[in-house]
C-alpha cells in the first residue's frame, strides 16, 4: 500500500467495548455519517472527505499489538497510527508498549488513550522519546476528537513519507552530483598530475640517459654534430684509462687516441661512407640499417686486445643528425675461447680417427691371427724335435701376445675417445663383481688363488655395466697373475670412506710393490720387475682401469706395504641410492 492510501490503524486495548466503540467511529458507515453531520453542525461546512475509510486491526495487549505491527512491515502494508491504552494488565504498559512499538517502526504516529490517574507526562516523557510522534487522548473522549485525530494523523504519516521520499531524491541528486564533481575532480587532478610528471620526466630524461650510458657493461662514448665529446662512460676509462674529465669538449678525433695513438676516423666518424672504403681499416665491416659492426685490433695497455665495436647516428625529434654513438667490448678471451674450442675440436676428431684407425688395425691383425691360433696348436703336436717345438711355443706365445696387445690398446683408446657422454645406470656391484670372478676362474683354478667377494647384495652403484664389467675383468686378472701361488684375492667395498660414494678395494698378496711405483703402474705399457718379461701381460691393464674410473669422476690408486707383501687398489665410484654398511657374506672361487 503506497503512502497515499494508507489509513491502516492499529488499536491496542485490554478492553473490548473500547474496540467496539473505535471501529463504530473509524469504520462503520452509519456512524461515520452522524459524525459528519456533528460535523456540519458545529462547523458549519460540509466534510471534503467525507468517503475516508480507515482500516482497522485490533489488539488486546502490547505483546499482541507488536506481533501485528511486525507482520504488517513484513508484507509491506505499515500501519500509518496506533491508538494505545495506557493501563492493559497484566502485560506491558502503554509506555512500554510504545517502545517496542518504536523499535520496530520509528515512523509509526501513536496516540495515548488515558485518564487523569494514569502517568503524567513528566512521567512519560522520562521513559521515551516523544519527539512529534505522540499525543494523548485523555478518557471520556467523544468520537469528533477520534475521527479528527485519525485523519490528522494518518495525514501526517503520509506526508512525512512524501517528504521522506522527496529528501531521499534530493539526497541522490546531491550525491549523484557531488560524484559528477568528484570525478571531474579528480580527472583534474589527475590532469595536473600527468602534467607535472610529463615535465618532470623531461627534466629527467637527460640525467636518466646519461645514467643508463654511464653504468653500461660496454665501453660507450657520445659525439656531437661538431664531433666533440660529450659522454665517455666508466667503461670505456676503465678500458682506456682515460678519465671523462680528460676528454669531455675534445674534438679533431681525440676520441681516437686511446686506442691507436694518433688522431684518425674510427668507426663513428665512417658511418656515412660506403662499405668498400671503410674495408681497408675495418676488415669484415657490416652494416645493418644504420648501425656498422666491425672488429679492430688495437694496442691497450700494452697488450694488443681484439675489440667489437658497434656505431650509430643519433637523431633530434626533427630527423636532423646531432651526432653518434660508439659501443666497444673486449673480445679477446672469446676469441682465444673459440681458439682452444677449435683445438680440442680437431683434437677430438684426431682421437676418433685413432679410434677408427685402432679398430681397423685390431680387425686387421686379427685376420692373420686367427689361423695361426689355429694352425700352431696343430703343429706343435705334429712335431717331435724339442728344439722346434720350444720355437713353435714362443710363436704360438708371440701370437696371443700380439692379440691381446691389440685389443687392450682398442679398449684404451675407445674409453679415452668417448664422444658421447656417459650414461650410468644403477648396478648391483657385488653380481658385476660375481660375473667377472667366474670368468677369470680358470686363471684362479690354475694358480691354486682362492678369490673371496665380500661386497653386500644391497651395494648399488652409479655406472655404465659395460666398462664396470671390463674394469673388474682387468683388475682381477691382474691379481690373479700377480698373487701368490695358492694365494688368496679379496674385493670389498667400504661405504664409510666418502659419503655418496663407495670405496672397493680389490687385493693380493702377491709380489708387492716397490717404493715410488704406485703412482706408475697406471702408465701406459708400464711393467713392475717381475712382469717385465711376461708375455701374457701388455701393461695396459691398469691404464684402462684409470681410464674407467676417471670417466666415472671418480678416484683410484694403489697401496702397498712392499717387495713380497701383497698389493691392493682401491677406487671410488658413486652410490646410486642409500645402501646400509652391512658385512657382505663371502662368496669364495677356489
Amino acid at each position: 500500500m503506497s503512502a497515499a492510501e494508507n489509513r491502516r490503524i492499529l488499536l491496542i486495548d485490554d478492553t473490548p467495548a473500547i474496540h467496539q466503540d473505535f471501529r463504530k467511529i473509524l469504520v462503520e458507515k452509519s456512524t461515520t455519517a452522524d459524525l459528519n453531520e456533528m460535523e456540519v453542525a458545529l462547523f458549519g461546512a460540509k466534510p471534503q472527505n467525507a468517503s475516508v475509510r480507515f482500516e482497522l486491526d485490533s489488539a488486546y495487549q502490547g505483546e499482541e499489538g507488536l506481533a501485528l505491527l511486525r507482520a504488517s512491515l513484513e508484507s509491506e502494508r505499515p500501519y500509518a497510527m496506533a491508538f494505545v491504552d495506557m493501563r492493559m494488565p497484566p502485560g506491558w504498559d502503554g509506555v512500554e508498549t510504545i517502545e517496542q512499538l518504536w523499535q520496530a517502526d520509528p515512523r509509526l504516529q501513536v496516540v495515548i488513550c488515558t485518564a487523569y490517574s494514569d502517568y503524567s507526562w513528566e512521567e512519560v516523557l522520562e521513559r521515551i522519546d516523544v519527539g512529534d510522534r505522540l499525543l494523548v487522548l485523555k478518557k471520556p473522549f467523544d468520537a469528533i476528537e477520534v475521527c479528527q485525530l485519525a485523519k490528522t494523523l494518518t495525514a501526517k504519516w503520509q506526508l512525512t513519507r512524501q517528504a521522506e521520499s522527496k529528501v531521499a531524491g534530493l539526497e541522490e541528486a546531491v550525491r549523484r552530483r557531488t560524484e559528477e564533481l568528484d570525478r571531474a575532480n579528480q580527472a583534474l587532478q589527475a590532469d595536473i598530475v600527468e602534467r607535472k610528471r610529463a615535465e618532470r620526466e623531461t627534466r629527467e630524461a637527460y640525467r636518466r640517459t646519461a645514467d643508463i650510458l654511464e653504468f653500461l657493461p660496454d665501453a660507450t662514448f657520445v659525439v656531437d654534430a661538431a664531433g666533440k665529446v660529450i659522454a665517455w662512460n666508466r667503461a670505456v676509462e676503465a678500458m682506456t684509462g682515460v678519465e671523462k674529465e680528460q676528454i669531455l669538449d675534445q674534438g679533431d678525433f681525440a676520441y681516437a687516441l686511446p686506442f691507436y695513438g694518433m688522431r684518425r676516423k674510427i668507426l663513428i666518424d665512417m658511418l656515412e661512407e660506403d662499405l668498400e672504403s671503410v674495408e681497408r681499416d675495418y676488415p669484415g665491416i657490416r652494416r645493418d640499417s644504420m648501425t656498422l659492426s666491425a672488429e679492430a685490433r688495437v694496442m691497450l695497455a700494452g697488450e694488443v686486445r681484439i675489440l667489437w665495436s658497434s656505431a650509430a647516428p643519433l637523431y633530434n625529434s626533427q630527423g636532423t643528425k646531432v651526432g653518434g654513438i660508439q659501443s666497444l667490448r673486449d673480445i679477446t678471451d672469446l676469441r682465444r675461447v673459440e681458439q682452444e674450442k677449435s683445438r680440442l675440436e680437431a683434437q677430438l676428431h684426431h682421437s676418433s680417427m685413432m679410434e677408427s684407425l685402432m679398430g681397423q688395425l685390431s680387425h686387421d691383425l686379427k685376420t692373420p691371427l686367427t689361423p695361426l691360433f689355429a694352425l700352431l696348436p696343430m703343429v706343435r703336436r705334429q712335431v717331435a724335435d724339442p728344439g722346434l717345438e720350444r720355437m713353435l711355443e714362443i710363436c704360438q706365445n708371440s701370437v696371443s701376445q700380439i692379440q691381446g696387445l691389440s685389443s687392450k690398446a682398442l679398449d684404451l683408446v675407445r674409453l679415452s675417445c668417448r664422444e658421447k657422454a656417459l650414461q650410468p645406470v644403477p648396478v648391483p656391484l657385488a653380481s658385476a663383481v660375481e660375473c667377472c670372478i667366474h670368468g677369470c676362474a680358470p686363471l684362479f683354478l690354475q694358480r691354486g688363488i682362492t678369490c673371496l667377494n665380500c661386497i653386500d647384495q644391497s651395494v648399488t652403484v652409479q655406472a655404465s655395466a659395460e666398462q664396470l664389467n671390463l674394469l673388474f675383468d682387468n683388475l682381477l686378472c691382474n691379481a690373479a697373475r700377480f698373487a701368490a701361488q695358492n694365494g688368496t684375492v679379496r674385493i670389498s667395498a667400504d661405504l664409510e670412506l666418502e659419503p655418496g660414494a663407495v670405496v672397493v678395494s680389490v687385493q693380493d698378496d702377491g709380489i708387492g710393490l716397490k717404493p715410488g711405483q704406485s703412482a706408475r703402474i697406471f702408465e701406459e705399457f708400464f711393467k713392475a720387475d717381475a712382469a717385465r718379461h711376461d708375455l701374457d701381460t701388455q701393461g695396459l691393464g691398469l691404464a684402462i682401469c684409470k681410464r674407467i674410473i676417471l670417466n666415472h669422476q671418480g678416484r683410484i690408486w694403489a697401496e702397498s706395504p712392499g717387495i713380497g707383501r701383497g698389493t691392493a687398489i682401491r677406487f671410488t665410484l658413486k652410490l646410486a641410492k642409500a645402501t646400509s654398511n652391512k658385512s657382505g657374506s663371502e662368496r669364495t672361487i677356489s
